[in-house]
């Protein structure tokens, strides 16, 4: 299954936090230093300026040597997180991960959560992306709730991929029950479309073979192209509870199979 691209514009929620708190670091007293406070504010207002301006390229080196200068500053956690989203949207996964993995703010670590469980994703590390992501499926907190599709999607794909490499039939079913209930939640559209085969795959894993029978039978009515593979499927899960309709559904996959152009 291919992935889906989760964000293509680049997102970054601990920056408006960085952004609002730039007045702060104008007073005085704040270091042992006057001067050394009055250099910082001066290279956080630089930062913040080339981010309004989206000169990110700019951004992320003047951060690297911000942090360098002073790596116990009070902004630390905001432009780790800032750091974070910039590698994310140059696709450098890796980096990008690194830098979220550094904060330790509890606000910025929600504010960048989804963002690091893209990391996960894209880096194939699926044991991880679930259990970080699987506390806060019931979460009500706004910064998530804004993207809460983007949340469930990630969680679910997370166990639904270690549902597949395991071999464990006890394991599979378990990662398949978890999969299934984060994939439940999905109300987007879009994550819905790109989940649905997941989606109908877990209910045959889980046991309800009717229930992915039925959602396989949709998928051949929706993707003509596909249509004798989802009809096979369909069968499949028919076989194991009603071999009739199981019949007529292979029936049906064999009349669609025969109408395939040969190329």
């Amino acid at each position: 299954m291919n992935k889906l691209t989760i964000r293509s514009l680049i997102y970054s929620a601990c920056a408006t936090t960085f952004l609002l708190c730039i007045p702060a670091h104008a007073k005085k007293g704040e270091s042992k230093s006057p001067i050394l406070a009055d250099e910082e504010a001066f290279l956080v207002r630089r930062i913040a300026e080339f981010w309004k301006d989206q000169d990110f390229s700019i951004v992320k080196m003047q951060i690297l040597d911000f942090l360098d200068q002073f790596p116990e500053s009070s902004q630390k956690n905001e432009l780790l997180g800032m750091l974070g989203d910039i590698y994310l949207y140059e696709k450098n996964f890796s980096s990008a991960l690194s830098n979220y993995l550094f904060i330790n703010k509890a606000e910025i670590k929600e504010q960048t959560l989804i963002n690091k469980l893209q990391c996960f994703y894209e880096l194939d590390m699926y044991h991880e992306l679930a259990k970080e992501g699987s506390p806060y499926l019931n979460s009500r907190s706004e910064t998530l709730m804004d993207r809460k599709n983007e949340l469930y999607f990630l969680v679910a794909e997370g166990y639904f991929r270690q549902c597949v490499a395991t071999v464990s039939l006890n394991e599979k079913k378990d990662l398949a029950q978890k999969a299934n209930q984060a994939y439940e939640l999905i109300e987007d559209s879009g994550y819905k479309k790109v989940s649905f085969i997941a989606f109908a795959e877990t209910y045959s894993i889980i046991g309800n073979y009717e229930k992915s029978a039925d959602m396989f039978r949709s998928l051949a009515e929706k993707h003509p192209d596909m249509k004798d593979e989802f009809l096979f499927q369909a069968a499949c899960n028919e076989s194991r509870y009603n071999s009739e309709i199981a019949s007529e559904t292979f029936t049906r996959h064999r009349q669609a199979y025969d109408n395939i152009p040969i190329i």
